[in-house]
């Protein structure tokens, strides 16, 4: 739904309807008068789900629809970067995608990259690197294998390379910033990261660790710096 304001007061202008669900905020975008939506139609548990993005002109008019990529698979995450936009699909492997998003009335998919593992947040660091947030890959295939960090370079948009990554946590830990944003920290002068991590360790009794990890990025990759509990004198969190 399109709204504009006229002394303060909200008005209806169109309202534009796109095939298949979004994923969260990031999934949507607007450039040069240009609205960009992705959206996954179809179920996976049926192998039936695709994978699409839309391009509408400031009417809600469509100029443009890349469809059907990743058939079987879902949306995971989304970034846009001015006339480019990155989609991450998973499966049973992680695909990137790096889409040419230019010309509005042809959106073309220009590099992929497939790795281990999935990215659910996806960060820009600048125009030609991009960190990813998600899931390790688990020993028999699939996820389970802690959170891992990876670096993406885009500099040639056709070939994208995974330039680092780093595997941390266990199969049971989980972080909020694979899916609030808000929780997730660059610092882009020092390369410092750091994300809110949980993790149950069930076969030491149930043990429960919940507190931040704190990395940073430099050209050696991710290296691990310190991990700060949240637990308080005599074991509360």
């Amino acid at each position: 739904m399109k709204l504009s304001l006229n002394d303060g007061r909200p008005l209806f202008k169109n309202l534009i309807t796109v095939k298949g669900t979004v994923l969260n905020q990031f999934s949507l975008d607007e450039y040069n008068s240009h609205l960009r939506v992705a959206t996954t139609s179809g179920f996976t548990w049926t192998g039936t789900s695709k994978n699409n993005l839309y391009v509408f002109d400031a009417d809600g008019n469509m100029t443009g629809a890349l469809e059907g990529l990743a058939q079987g698979e879902r949306i995971y995450s989304v970034r846009y970067n001015g006339p480019m936009g990155y989609v991450v699909t998973f499966r049973q492997v992680d695909p990137l995608f790096a889409i040419d998003l230019s010309d509005p009335t042809s959106p073309r998919v220009l590099g992929e990259l497939k790795v281990d593992g999935v990215s659910n947040y996806l960060h820009m660091v600048n125009d030609t690197h991009i960190i990813g947030l998600g899931a390790a890959a688990g020993a028999n295939g699939g996820l389970g294998g802690g959170l891992q960090l990876s670096l993406f370079d885009v500099t040639d948009v056709k070939r994208p390379v995974l330039a680092a990554s780093k595997v941390f946590g266990t199969s049971s830990s989980s972080s909020l910033a694979t899916t609030d944003h808000k929780a997730f920290l660059y610092h882009p002068g020092s390369g410092i990261i750091a994300v809110p991590v949980t993790t149950w360790d069930y076969s030491a009794g149930g043990s429960f660790w919940d507190g931040a990890m704190v990395f940073s990025l430099s050209g050696q990759g991710f290296q691990h710096r310190l991990s700060l509990s949240h637990a308080r004198p005599g074991g509360n969190t």
